[in-house]
C-alpha cells in the first residue's frame, strides 16, 4: 500500500524499552509490532533481542526486514550481512536474504553489489528448482540496476544519498523538520506544504488519534513559516496537501486516517475561499470511494481550457496498487463526482503524486515501476492537443536518486520546482541507522535550450555563408510576433540561438539573391532533460533560369545557337557563360533574385539575327513564377535577309479567282493534295516529292507570314524597305497565259502581305501611303524556267514532278533596308 509512505519517517523513539526480560519475551513483542506494521518498534525489539543471542539468524533477519520496511537501509544491510555470515545450514532457512539485501543495496546506490546479490539469489533458487514471483523481482531489479548504471555513467552524476546537485536546494530547518515534509506547491512566491511533525492534540481524548499529525503550512518568501489556522487544519486530524482551484477560488486537500503505523487512508475535500482570507465549509468530494484512499490532489487546465483534478488512488479500475486518476471539476461548486484512470501512464506498480503544469502542458508524477534508479522516480508526460499522453520521460539524475523522489511540482512560469526526497542528504532521524524522512527541495529549472541553425543551398545542400537569420517569438495568445534576435555570420553557415522552453518560435533565413526559408519551432513537448535541440537547417533557394532558343518563324526548337550570359556590375557586363549547345536549344543558369543580368544570342553561320536584352527577377516575380524560370530567345533571319518562296497548285489561281483572294487560301487548298502527288510520281521520286511538300511548301507559308510580321515591325520603327515580288509558272501553257498566271499569283501574295487597300502594309506604299515601303512586281511566267522542266500537256510530269512543281511559285525578297 502506497499510503504507508506518509509514515516512512515517523520513527518515534521509545521513551524506554520494557524492563529486562527473556529473549522469548523480546521476540514476542517484536513479532507483535511487526505484525501491526509498526516496523520501527519491531526493529528496536529485535535489536534488543540480538543482545541476548548474537547467533540467532531469525533475530537478524527480522531486524533486516524491519529496517528495510522503514527505510533504514544501512541498518538493514548490516542485519542481512550478519545472516549471510552464518553457516549455510542456518542461512538456507532464509532463502530471500540475498534478494532483500540486493534491494537494499540498490536503494543506497550500490548497483554493482546489488546485481551480485540478485545473481547469487537466482543461482541459489535455480539450484533448488524454485521459480517464484521473487525470482521475477530479482530479474526486474537487476535490469533496473544495469539501466541506472548506464544512466549514471551517461550523466556523470551520483544518484546515491549524499550531496545534491547545485540546482537542488534543501529548504533548510525552517521548513524541513526531522520528520517528513512533502507535497509542496507554489502560489506565487509562497509555498504551501504538508508536514508530518505535529504531536497529538491534548484536548482531544480519542483513542485512535495518531501518534503524529499532518498539517498544512505556508512559507512566505521572507522566511516566515506558519501553520494554517485551526479552521483549516482540523484539530486531532491529519490534514494534508493543498491544490488551488482555478483563479484560486478554493482549495483541495485531504483528511487522512491512520490504518497502522505504516499506512494511512485519505479522502479529498474542497473549501471555497471566502472574503477576509477565510475558508468556506468543507465539501467532501463525490469522487471519494469508501475503503480506498483518494489523495494527492493537483489542479490542471488542459489545452482546451477544461479544468481537471488529478489525484492518486488505489481504487478499482486501475492497473494495480496506486494509480493516477483525474476527474472533471465543476467550476460552480468545485465538486468532482467521477474520475477516469490515466491508463497510458499507469503501471502495475505504484504511480503517485501527480502535478499538472499548465504552461508546459505536462503532468509530473512519481513511479517505482521499471526502469528506476532504485525507488520512486519523478517522470513526466506531455498532453498533446488531441488529449493524448506522450511517452513518460524520466527526469534523470538532476532530480532522481537511488532513493525516493515524490511530489514534484513547478511554479507557474516553470523555472522553479519543488519536490520531496529522502535522498540527496535529507535529514536523518537516527544517524547510526541512516533512517531519514522526506525533506522539501527547491530546484532551479533551466529553461534555456540551445539551437543550432544551419543555412544551406537548397539545390545541392552545401553551406551558404553570410545569411541573415532572424529569430521571432510567436505568442501563444495570438498576438503579433516579436523579433528576438538577428544574426549574420559572414564566414560560416552556423548560427547559435538560446531559446526558452515551452515557447514557440519562427526562424527565418534571408540572403540577397535567394529565396528565403523559415521554420516554426514549437518547444512544447521537448523533454525537460534535453539541453539542446536537433539542428534546424534552412534551405535557401537560388533561381534556376533556363533559356530556350527558338526559331522565331514557327516557335520550333533552334539548336546549335550561340548564347552569352553576363552579370551586370553597374554599367559593366561581366561574362559568366559563353556556350554553344550543339545538340539542343536549352541553356541553364543559377541566378540571384534582385540581381541584373544580360543575355545575348544568335545562330552562327546563317542568316539569323542577334537577340539581346537585360534580365532582372524580383521576389514578386519569384512568387508568381516560382524558382525555376524559363525564358524564350526567339531568333529569326535578319530583316535584310528575309525572303519567302511560296508554291501553288497547277494553274492556280484560276482566272475566275477573286482579286481579294489571299495566298493562304491557295496554300490551304494545295497542301492537302500532296497525297495525290505522291501517288503520281515514280517511286524513285517519292522522297523528293515528300520533302517538297513538307519543307518547301510548308516553310514557304511560314516564311511569308514571318516576313510580313518583321517588315511591319521595322516599318513601324521608321525604316524604309524595298521588296521584290517575282511570279513564276511552269512551261506547260502558252507564254502570255503564264505571265497572267504569274500576275494572279503575285496578287494573292500581296493580299496575304496586307498590300490591298486598307491593309496593314498598304499604308506604307505610295501613292496612298507614306512611301516607306516600295514594292517591285515581276510576273515572269515561264520565261525563266529551268531547262528540262516537262512541258507537254499530255505528260503527267508537267504537273506531277518536283521540277514542274517548284516552278509554280512567287519569290518575296527584301532587297533593301534603310534605317531611319
Amino acid at each position: 500500500m502506497f499510503s504507508r509512505l506518509l509514515h516512512l519517517c515517523i520513527f518515534l523513539f521509545l521513551a524506554q524499552l520494557l524492563p529486562a526480560q527473556t529473549l522469548t519475551k523480546w521476540l514476542n513483542e517484536a513479532d507483535t509490532a511487526f505484525a501491526k506494521k509498526d516496523y520501527y518498534t519491531a526493529y528496536k525489539y529485535y535489536e534488543a533481542g540480538s543482545l541476548y543471542d548474537s547467533t540467532n539468524a531469525y533475530v537478524f533477519y527480522q531486524m533486516g526486514e524491519s529496517a528495510r520496511m522503514f527505510n533504514a537501509y544501512t541498518a538493514a544491510r548490516e542485519a542481512y550481512l550478519r545472516v549471510l555470515s552464518m553457516p549455510d545450514s542456518v542461512t538456507s532457512q532464509y532463502p530471500e536474504t540475498r534478494l532483500w539485501l540486493g534491494t537494499v543495496l540498490q536503494k543506497i546506490g550500490d548497483y554493482t553489489g546489488a546485481i551480485d546479490q540478485f545473481r547469487m539469489y537466482k543461482n541459489q533458487q535455480s539450484s533448488r528448482g524454485v521459480i517464484s514471483p521473487e525470482t521475477s523481482l530479482a530479474d526486474r531489479c537487476m535490469a533496473d540496476c544495469e539501466w541506472a548504471m548506464q544512466e549514471v555513467e551517461r550523466s556523470d552524476r551520483i544518484t546515491t544519498r549524499g550531496i545534491a546537485p547545485a540546482s537542488n536546494r534543501n529548504l533548510g530547518p525552517t521548513i524541513n523538520g526531522i520528520y517528513s515534509d512533502f507535497g509542496g506547491v507554489f502560489v506565487g512566491d509562497t509555498i504551501y506544504y504538508s508536514s508530518f511533525r505535529f504531536p497529538p492534540d491534548p484536548d482531544i481524548k480519542e483513542k485512535d488519534q495518531p501518534k503524529l499529525l499532518i498539517k498544512v503550512l505556508r512559507a512566505t518568501p521572507d522566511g516566515q513559516v506558519t501553520v494554517l489556522p485551526a479552521d483549516f487544519n482540523v484539530p486531532g486530524k491529519m490534514v494534508a496537501y493543498s491544490a488551488f482551484a482555478p483563479e484560486a477560488k478554493g482549495i483541495y486537500y485531504c483528511l487522512c486516517e491512520s490504518l497502522n503505523p505504516a499506512e494511512v487512508r485519505c479522502d479529498m475535500y474542497y473549501r471555497t475561499r471566502q472574503p477576509g482570507n477565510q475558508w468556506g465549509p468543507p465539501l467532501k468530494l463525490g469522487v471519494n470511494v469508501p475503503g480506498k484512499t483518494t489523495t494527492q490532489p493537483s489542479v490542471g487546465i488542459d489545452p482546451d481550457g477544461k479544468a481537471w483534478l488529478y489525484f492518486a488512488s488505489n481504487r478499482d479500475g486501475g492497473k494495480g496498487k496506486m494509480d493516477l486518476w483525474r476527474g472533471a471539476i465543476d467550476l460552480e461548486t468545485g465538486n468532482v463526482t467521477s474520475a477516469e484512470p490515466l491508463t497510458a501512464l499507469n503501471t502495475a506498480n505504484d504511480d503517485a503524486s501527480p502535478s499538472y503544469h499548465q504552461r508546459s502542458q505536462q503532468l509530473f508524477y512519481s513511479s517505482n515501476d521499471s526502469p528506476t534508479y532504485g525507488g520512486f522516480d519523478v517522470r513526466s508526460s506531455f498532453l498533446n492537443s488531441e488529449g493524448q499522453w506522450g511517452k513518460p520521460i524520466n527526469q534523470g539524475t538532476s532530480v532522481n536518486s537511488s532513493y525516493d523522489e515524490l511530489y514534484y511540482t513547478r511554479n507557474a512560469y516553470g523555472d522553479k520546482a519543488l519536490f520531496a526526497s529522502n535522498g540527496w542528504g535529507a535529514t536523518y532521524i537516527e544517524e547510526d541507522k541512516e533512517a531519514c524522512c522526506y525533506d522539501l527541495y527547491e530546484r532551479d529549472v533551466n529553461l534555456d535550450l540551445t539551437l543550432e541553425v544551419l543555412t544551406m543551398k537548397k539545390r545541392d545542400s552545401t553551406a551558404l555563408v553570410a545569411t541573415t537569420v532572424e529569430l521571432y517569438e510567436i505568442p501563444r495568445d495570438g498576438g503579433p510576433e516579436k523579433l528576438v534576435k538577428v544574426e549574420v555570420n559572414p564566414t560560416d553557415n552556423s548560427y547559435l540561438f538560446t531559446l526558452e522552453r515551452y515557447k514557440k518560435y519562427r526562424i527565418a533565413g534571408t540572403k540577397d539573391g535567394f529565396i528565403g526559408d523559415e521554420r516554426v519551432v514549437d518547444l512544447l513537448g521537448v523533454p525537460d532533460t534535453s539541453l539542446s535541440l536537433p539542428a534546424v537547417k534552412l534551405y535557401l533557394l537560388d533561381v534556376n533560369l533556363t533559356a530556350l532558343t527558338l526559331d522565331d518563324r514557327d516557335g520550333s526548337a533552334l539548336d546549335s545557337c550561340h548564347v552569352k550570359f553576363y552579370k551586370m556590375e553597374g554599367e559593366k557586363k561581366v561574362l559568366i557563360s559563353d556556350l554553344v549547345n550543339p545538340t539542343g536549344n536549352d541553356y541553364h543558369y543559377a541566378i540571384l533574385i534582385n540581381t541584373p543580368y544580360y543575355i545575348w544570342a544568335t545562330k552562327d553561320g546563317g542568316v539569323f539575327d542577334t537577340i539581346e536584352y537585360p534580365i532582372l527577377f524580383t521576389q514578386a516575380d519569384i512568387d508568381r513564377l516560382g524558382p525555376d524560370i524559363t525564358i524564350e530567345l526567339p531568333l529569326g533571319p535578319e530583316v535584310t535577309k528575309l525572303s519567302a518562296f511560296v508554291f501553288f497548285e497547277n494553274d492556280y489561281p484560276l482566272r475566275t479567282t477573286k482579286d481579294t483572294t489571299s495566298y493562304s487560301v491557295m496554300f490551304n487548298a494545295y497542301l492537302p493534295n500532296k497525297t495525290r502527288y505522291y501517288s503520281e510520281v515514280p517511286k524513285d521520286s517519292l522522297t523528293k516529292m515528300q520533302a517538297f511538300f513538307n519543307e518547301d511548301v510548308a516553310f514557304g507559308m511560314r516564311d511569308l507570314q514571318y516576313l510580313r510580321k518583321k517588315v511591319l515591325e521595322y516599318l513601324n520603327k521608321g525604316y524604309q524597305i524595298e521588296i521584290d515580288l517575282s511570279g513564276f509558272a511552269s512551261p506547260r501553257y502558252l507564254p502570255g497565259y503564264n505571265r497572267d498566271l504569274s500576275n494572279r499569283r503575285i496578287k494573292t501574295v500581296k493580299n496575304t502581305l496586307g498590300l490591298f487597300p486598307g491593309g496593314e502594309l498598304a499604308k506604307f506604299v505610295s501613292p496612298t501611303g507614306n512611301g516607306q515601303l516600295t514594292i517591285h512586281e515581276e510576273p515572269n511566267g515561264a520565261e525563266r524556267s529551268r531547262p528540262g522542266v516537262p512541258a507537254a500537256m499530255k505528260d503527267k510530269a508537267s504537273i506531277y514532278s518536283v521540277l514542274a512543281a517548284t516552278e509554280r511559285r512567287v519569290e518575296v525578297v527584301v532587297i533593301k533596308v534603310i534605317a531611319p
